[in-house]
């Protein structure tokens, strides 16, 4: 097993995730490689296995078959088909991948340079913080020097009734981030690990600039 290529891995997807959430990754990579959006010279590439895990995982028939091989290859015994989980577990994975998207089409918007869209995915608080105007300034100055290529996500933790810049949320999600830039003036690719917090006000999901101090009450 040791050339198993891991699918779920490719689109960055949790191994129980729904087919709404496996199809949602699909079309934000997709977008992100398709050679005629990406010039990069490992899109091609990159496309090609983004096509090859989606058509795995998103049949049925042959996730059910490749799932059995995905556990093997990890060492997990298989306690019963992979969407058999319970329901609270079940919404946790939910909102953890409705969040990650919300990550995805924030960094998304990056790569693209849409600081407009981007803005509009802050809380509340970041967005009064920071006019739109200065947001706009502050990316173009970053982008001078440096192009945003690929970015990594991963869940951490769950807080729950948790404060960021003066208003308390139902819950925050903490992820950790993997950044990958090129430096605009010697081509240099440089790696950056950091990490975002997304809050749901209630209608979806808002990333936080990280900018104002989290205060969390509880934590999962």
């Amino acid at each position: 097993m040791r050339d198993f290529i891991d699918y779920y891995k490719i689109l960055q997807v949790h191994h129980e995730a729904d087919i709404e959430i496996i199809s949602a990754a699909y079309r934000c990579f997709s977008k992100r490689y398709h050679p005629d959006l990406n010039a990069d010279l490992d899109a091609k590439e990159m496309m090609a296995l983004i096509n090859t895990a989606y058509d795995v995982l998103g049949n049925s028939s042959k996730r059910k078959t490749y799932h059995q091989q995905w556990l093997e290859a990890n060492g997990i015994k298989n306690i019963g088909p992979f969407h058999t989980k319970n329901p609270i577990e079940e919404k946790k994975l939910k909102e953890q991948a409705s969040a990650k998207l919300a990550l995805w089409r924030f960094f998304d918007y990056h790569i693209h340079e849409k600081w407009e869209e981007s803005y509009r995915d802050l809380t509340q608080e970041d967005q009064t913080n920071i006019p739109l105007d200065d947001y706009i300034k502050w990316k173009d100055a970053v982008a001078a020097l440096y192009r945003l290529t690929e970015y990594n996500i991963n869940y951490v933790s769950t807080h729950t009734s948790c404060e960021y810049g003066g208003t308390v949320y139902p819950e925050i999600l903490h992820f950790s981030i993997e950044l990958t830039e090129t430096e605009l003036a010697t081509g240099k690719m440089n790696v950056e690990r950091t990490v975002k917090y997304v809050a749901w006000d209630g209608n979806q999901w808002r990333v936080c600039l990280g900018y104002t101090e989290l205060k969390s009450s509880i934590r999962k």
